[in-house]
């Protein structure tokens, strides 16, 4: 029997193939601790996840448990505790990139009082302390010094011997093992300071489909074909629309505000444009923009959809690995600033500025139409 939690789901059809039993627990935020009484009502309910995983695995004795991370998420230290008591594997298989880890964590961390280390406020100074004695929490961020979790449920995770010890490396705590996708993901693994014999160089399922999206292309361009909206001989911008304001990184007005520089610019290329958007977006917030415009909007996997792209347009998003293994020009629309360090490709160029995407669009559709003259 394997157990899964959320963001390990794509390895359940792997286990059905395998005729392994798969059960599957959903992951959830461990509560804010605001006062007393949440600081011991967390420490109660730690303990009695702990009760409760050690009677399960000790019931159905799970081969391996496979867990998005070896951190503070919901159930995930309890579960790793119970599992070193009964000898029981843990392997963390996130089915995202791990690239982007520091950048986007302390980036979601830098706004945040609960995090801060400092003098500014109790909560900052309560921190402060809780930093000298829990160094490994620590981490020098180029938004200043933070703190992975609240300093006040650093405490409890210490107090029910279930803190990670070197949570901002994911793999780097009490896991046995971590799945990487290839070299350059266990080169970042290493440089972050994991130990090689805990990296598990298992590439990525979802690569599998990746394949056949990439051998099967010719299809998946037939489907358009029957959409009017769908020129053949015009070149084909994927738009994977970054879903920000769901991530609180800016507003859904100041969101919609940029998408309507974007698609003015897709508009005037006058090519085939095909908008993707991510699964927990909400639509109606963008109906009134895209109706005035001509553009195909696709329930298709971004793995389908990629490989038959000309260009690939995107906004921080992990999936310009995918678009590397295709070797599709890949455009990053950061117009939040995020700068992230990972995001960076020979095929990839990063845009700021809007006003200055249609430029860089013409130059990049006229190289690749010369391109495509040159080897007829």
């Amino acid at each position: 029997m394997i157990l899964g939690t959320n963001k390990t789901i794509i390895f359940k059809h792997y286990c059905i193939k395998k005729k392994i039993n798969f059960i599957f627990l959903k992951t959830k935020e461990i509560q804010n601790i605001v006062n007393l009484k949440s600081f011991f009502f967390t420490i109660k309910k730690l303990r009695k996840d702990y009760n409760f995983f050690y009677k399960l695995f000790n019931n159905f004795k799970p081969i391996a448990i496979l867990l998005p991370g070896d951190r503070e998420l919901g159930p995930i230290p309890p579960i790793l505790k119970v599992a070193n008591k009964l000898k029981i594997k843990t392997i963390i298989t996130t089915t995202s990139s791990l690239l982007p880890s520091l950048d986007m964590v302390s980036w979601t961390r830098k706004n945040k009082k609960e995090f801060k280390v400092g003098i500014d406020n109790l909560m900052s100074f309560l921190n402060l302390l809780i930093s000298f004695f829990f160094r490994n929490q620590l981490c020098k961020t180029k938004y200043g010094r933070l703190l992975f979790s609240p300093g006040p449920l650093i405490l409890c995770l210490h107090f029910v011997g279930m803190l990670p010890k070197k949570p901002w490396c994911v793999g780097a705590s009490q896991s046995d093992h971590i799945i990487a996708k290839g070299k350059k993901e266990i080169k970042h693994m290493l440089n972050l300071g994991l130990k090689r014999e805990k990296i598990l160089n298992f590439g990525a399922l979802e690569y599998d489909n990746l394949l056949n999206s990439i051998n099967n292309k010719e299809n998946i361009v037939k489907e358009f074909f029957s959409n009017k909206k769908f020129i053949k001989k015009k070149k084909i911008i994927l738009f994977s629309v970054p879903h920000n304001p769901e991530h609180n990184i800016i507003s859904m007005k100041t969101q919609l505000k940029h998408l309507k520089i974007i698609f003015e610019v897709l508009h005037r290329i006058e090519e085939n444009v095909i908008l993707i958007f991510h699964p927990k977006t909400n639509l109606n917030f963008y109906k009134n923009l895209i109706k005035n415009y001509n553009f195909i909007i696709s329930k298709k996997s971004y793995i389908d959809l990629i490989p038959i792209s000309d260009i690939y347009l995107c906004g921080n998003s992990t999936t310009v690995s995918v678009a590397e293994i295709c070797n599709i020009p890949i455009i990053n629309l950061d117009f939040v600033n995020l700068n992230f360090s990972w995001i960076k490709s020979k095929k990839l160029r990063s845009v700021v500025n809007m006003n200055n995407l249609y430029l860089i669009l013409k130059k990049k559709i006229y190289k690749i139409k010369k391109k495509k003259n040159k080897c007829i």
